[in-house]
């Protein structure tokens, strides 16, 4: 007698209102008759599902298909039923799928009792009964219809093709060739009769191939080369050309939300060339060792030619896949990779080689990455460095601390900087200093209140650029599309230098930076040490500069922002200014934390409550059964919102190393809100 939690099917007016077409689940009642033992709202189509969503229908059959997600349960329980399903169904007709009493082919959940808290009898498949005290309509169910593709969190059994993951089902479209008689970008007839569903979480398409009666043939993957950024939903478009929507990385806002466009291109295809470089940057004679590692080429029969030259138009000087080339006059070269297919299709790239003048070489004796910084203290460091060229009269190395940037900035790293880490942009370009090219920093504010800035310097990331900052040229990058440069562009102008603690010291003298207060509550907890140095350069090349950073973090590291976890889930609360916390702890959960060094600690904080009897909480080094390097023995606090500090030895282990916290203990141990280092005693 509700609507909500399944399909409906209704027929508008167009003056307004709607009726009912016939064949729905529950056939309207006759008043007179009386109340049938099954019966229902009348625009029922389809119920028993928990959330089913991007719903589709086939034009040719009628057959309606839909994503389902299931429960997040990681396994069966006895006395309560099977671990969580995510379905994709296909309805011939009405039809109950079986939520909440089955998931899955018809696996049954046990009926459970609220008043005493026990286990009842297993429901029947071919007669659910629904004694819940707020159902207002008929206690006997239609029989449950299996669910038509269905898989958990793990590894499929009866569907190993959809791997494992998280779980959001959703059902696209079914393709019909000969829909899209004159088209010249629809899908091959490869692809007829095919479902495609997606999933949001797993990020993937796959084709489901149909018989002529709508049987599933096989599964298979659909675009896999491309990487997928969270379908969300899917359509064919007039000329049998596939839109896909794409969702973003994350939750919420997202840069890189788009739609898609999928065209079938028929006949050879361009190959992809791909170029790096060893040691291209050097005194003369200099040798390059230079690669087409990830060159490809999507028709498997082609077989590929490369030809390498050291400028542009120039001369081929080698014509094999990684070739090493001497350099024996200074100068800037401009080296160009040309592949050809066996159909003559061509792809180009180029890189640079500065001959004339070495880099300099930099690193930080300490601290490591991942080493802790305390907020308001002095942060020791010791630099060491060596130019060739410039050798005993090496100059003063500057070293910044800068803004602390967000916890692990890969994972939340906007697109345009994503795009840059994924491109050669920092080969030239550091964000506070100038390598090859201006430092972003130069960048933005050069071009800060210009309105046609972004649209001038992203055709030039794509088409290179020659004498816009010095005699230096950026080279061209036709690899990115224009939205893609925009992106990018659009990051670099968005930064500023802002203020930074630094300092300039000598090569291997130990130095510090004081940090300042921490800034606002919920301020990230990584700060970034860079440091860099400029030479005094030769002609032509003109002066190098190199530049390191190391990230370290901060003491305190909230515990629910661990990069993977396992048996343990995210919870809120009301301790502290976070208010989120790691809960449900089972025994042998684990939680991944990333890079760190311990260099000067020497023990370990956990803020943690407990409503049962506690657990330990162990450190351990590089895996969630590496050596352990200190716990934490939590005990009962008598409540789950009762927090209290909980202190432990850490052990140094000397180098940097992925943190892993283990529980043991019973199941559903504690609650961890955080966990803080501090300095040996």
């Amino acid at each position: 007698m509700d609507l909500r939690g399944g399909v409906i099917r209704v027929r508008p007016k167009v003056e307004g209102g709607y009726e009912i077409p016939e064949g729905n689940l529950f056939p309207e009642r006759d008043a007179e008759a009386g109340l049938p033992e099954i019966y229902g709202r009348p625009e029922i189509y389809i119920m028993g599902c928990r959330n089913p969503w991007r719903i589709s229908v086939d034009q040719k059959t009628g057959f309606l298909y839909w994503g389902d997600v299931g429960p997040d349960a990681g396994r069966d329980l006895k006395g309560r039923g099977a671990r969580g399903y995510d379905e994709v169904n296909q309805a011939r007709r009405a039809g109950f799928f079986g939520w909440p009493y089955f998931i899955g082919n018809n696996r049954p959940y046990y009926d459970w009792d609220y008043e005493s808290n026990s286990t009842g009898p297993i429901y029947e498949v071919s007669r659910p009964v629904n004694r819940s005290p707020n159902n207002t309509g008929s206690q006997v169910l239609p029989p449950a219809q299996a669910a038509w593709i269905y898989y958990p969190a793990a590894k499929s059994e009866a569907f190993p093709v959809l791997n494992s993951g998280g779980r959001t089902a959703c059902a696209g479209p079914v393709y019909h060739y000969d829909d899209y008689p004159d088209s010249p970008r629809k899908l091959p007839r490869y692809y007829d009769n095919c479902l495609f569903i997606y999933e949001w979480s797993r990020h993937w398409i796959m084709a489901v191939h149909l018989d002529d009666d709508s049987n599933q043939i096989r599964i298979e993957p659909f675009l896999e080369q491309h990487s997928l950024k969270r379908p969300v939903d899917m359509k064919f478009g007039r000329d049998g050309e596939l839109y896909v929507l794409e969702y973003g990385d994350t939750w919420g806002f997202n840069d890189d939300s788009r739609l898609l466009r999928v065209d079938y291109n028929r006949g050879n295809r361009a190959p992809v060339a791909k170029i790096s470089a060893a040691g291209n940057i050097g005194p003369s004679p200099l040798k390059v060792t230079f690669s087409s590692e990830g060159t490809t080429d999507l028709d498997q029969n082609d077989t590929l030619q490369y030809e390498w030259r050291t400028e542009a138009g120039g001369a081929v000087v080698s014509t094999e896949a990684h070739p090493s080339l001497t350099f024996e006059d200074d100068g800037i070269y401009n080296v160009e990779l040309t592949v050809f297919d066996s159909k003559g299709a061509k792809s180009v790239v180029r890189t640079p080689t500065l001959v004339g003048n070495s880099l300099p070489e930099l690193s930080f004796e300490y601290p490591k990455e991942g080493g802790i910084f305390q907020w308001d203290k002095e942060l020791s460091f010791k630099v060491a460095g060596f130019d060739l060229e410039d050798d005993e009269s090496m100059g003063k190395i500057t070293v910044q601390g800068g803004k602390p940037q967000a916890d692990n900035p890969s994972d939340r790293d906007p697109i345009g900087l994503k795009l840059m880490r994924g491109s050669d942009c920092f080969n030239c370009h550091a964000l506070g200093h100038k390598i090859v090219g201006p430092s972003i920093f130069d960048i933005a504010e050069r071009y800060r209140g210009d309105a046609e800035a972004l649209d001038r310097a992203a055709q030039r990331v794509i088409d290179g650029s020659a004498t816009v900052w010095s005699e230096v040229p950026m080279l061209p990058h036709p690899q990115h599309t224009i939205v893609e440069a925009r992106q990018m562009v659009a990051w670099i102008l968005s930064q500023e230098a802002g203020d930074s603690a630094m300092a300039l010291v000598d090569p291997y003298v130990e130095s510090s930076l004081k940090i300042g207060e921490r800034p606002a509550a919920n301020a990230p907890e990584t700060f970034v040490l860079t440091a860099s140095y400029t030479d005094g350069g030769s002609d032509p090349i003109g002066p190098l500069t190199t530049t390191v950073s190391v990230a370290l973090r901060g003491a305190r590291i909230e515990a629910e922002r661990a990069l993977e976890r396992d048996n343990v889930r995210v919870f809120r609360n009301k301790d502290g200014k976070d208010q989120r916390h790691l809960g449900s702890t089972n025994n042998g959960a684990w939680a991944r934390y990333g890079i760190v060094n311990l260099r000067g600690i020497g023990e370990v904080t956990c803020r943690a409550s407990s409503g049962n009897a506690g657990g330990l909480i162990q450190f351990r080094r590089d895996s969630n059964d590496g050596e352990l390097l200190g716990q934490v023995e939590v005990g009962g606090t008598g409540d789950w919102g009762a927090y209290r500090n909980f202190a432990g030895e850490m052990k140094d282990p000397g180098e940097s190393f992925e943190l892993f916290l283990t529980f043991e203990g019973e199941d559903q141990m504690l609650n961890l809100n955080w966990f803080e280092f501090g300095p040996s005693k």
